[in-house]
């Protein structure tokens, strides 16, 4: 990743070009995702009752995260590769034919349960937490801690 220019327009149509705020690093990397899942998916009781179940683990490291810089450097912050976000969790479903009539008439009947933990298992050495900015109008942001679940902090 190089630092690069903007081309655009101005009001009056003319095209302009201005320097990227982000200093970028060439020895950035892309993001790396490992993941697996197991599960298991049962039918009992000539397909009336159903039980489905999967565990899943996924691994994104090499984050490409925005580290805040003095702006009098030229740039309001440097792209670097930090991070290793663990996503880890469980699905059940349970599925069940409650009745089932000869007129055509069936009530089925499904129970879902899911559990997911995403945990940041690792940043990078200057930093152990990163401010995800705001989602909504009451100023809530997520921030990331080091071996901790994604946290919510009202501002």
């Amino acid at each position: 990743m190089y630092n690069f220019y903007s081309i655009g327009n101005d009001p009056n149509g003319n095209t302009t070009a201005w320097k990227n705020d982000v200093l970028f690093n060439p020895d950035v990397k892309s993001e790396l995702i490992k993941s697996w899942e197991f599960g298991i998916d049962a039918r009992m009781l000539e397909n009336r009752l159903g039980i489905d179940f999967s565990y899943y683990k996924s691994n994104a490291t090499r984050q490409l995260i925005n580290i805040p810089l003095n702006p009098l450097r030229g740039y309001n912050s440097k792209k670097i590769n930090a991070g290793n976000i663990e996503n880890k969790g469980i699905e059940l479903t349970i599925n069940g034919t409650i009745m089932e009539s000869r007129s055509g008439f069936n009530w089925d009947m499904s129970l879902n349960y899911a559990k997911n933990i995403n945990t940041v298992v690792e940043l990078t050495d200057d930093v152990t937490q990163y401010g995800l900015g705001g989602f909504d109008n009451e100023q809530n942001s997520s921030v990331l801690m080091m071996n901790q679940a994604l946290i919510l902090a009202k501002l």
